[in-house]
């Protein structure tokens, strides 16, 4: 099963993708991440992101993290996220970019590695959904070579198992609803923000079950 993969120009390929679910809510926002690297590789892998924010650009990055941590030999990464690629080929084409906090890991690997051990591309997303409003784009991105069957698969299998994994918890939070914000006017202390989830008065805003 290991040897369930796809190679290009020498490199193996990795497809990464990061997803959020409720983003709007800051507290009920759950994101996972997922790695790709072919049907039934027992390389793939997928996990929730810790951490208090919870966004699909920050579980993109997680999932770049993992790929330059375990890579073993050089790896083209094939990812969805456009502001992703770009910081990542900026941090390959410069040791000393200057980047935030959250990038901080990825650029300490990729500077351990010979020039070129690494690539990075961006490719279109969705291409396998007929809902999705990408899909339209599937007949040209193919006809002109932008991408081709096992590009989108292996987008479809990163994105799925992301999904999967941040949706895991999803369950045992409370959901947020429209009419169902209310505010009181409990004092609390310095120590969160105002918010509960699980319906406790507090002062401002909260989501009730």
């Amino acid at each position: 099963p290991e040897m369930c993969q796809i190679w290009e120009d020498e490199r193996l390929v990795a497809y990464t993708d990061g997803s959020a679910v409720y983003a709007e809510y800051k507290l009920h926002a759950r994101a996972g991440w997922g790695v790709w690297y072919g049907e039934g590789s027992a390389y793939n892998y997928a996990a929730k992101l810790h951490g208090y924010v919870q966004t699909s650009y920050k579980s993109e990055a997680r999932a770049l993290l993992h790929v330059v941590r375990t890579a073993g030999v050089p790896t083209c990464i094939k990812c969805d996220c456009k502001p992703s690629t770009i910081i990542f080929n900026a941090m390959l084409a410069d040791p000393n970019y200057d980047i935030t906090k959250c990038w901080q890991a990825i650029k300490y690997h990729i500077n351990l590695v010979p020039t070129g051990f690494f690539k990075c591309d961006w490719i279109s997303s969705n291409l396998n959904d007929p809902e999705h409003p990408n899909y339209k784009r599937r007949g040209y991105d193919l006809e002109a070579g932008i991408t081709n069957e096992a590009h989108i698969a292996g987008n479809a299998g990163a994105d799925t198992t992301g999904r999967q994994r941040g949706c895991v918890t999803l369950r045992y939070m409370a959901r947020p609803l429209e009419g169902q914000i209310s505010r009181c006017h409990h004092s609390h202390s310095a120590e969160h923000d105002g918010y509960h989830l699980d319906g406790a008065s507090c002062h401002g805003r909260h989501y009730q079950r």
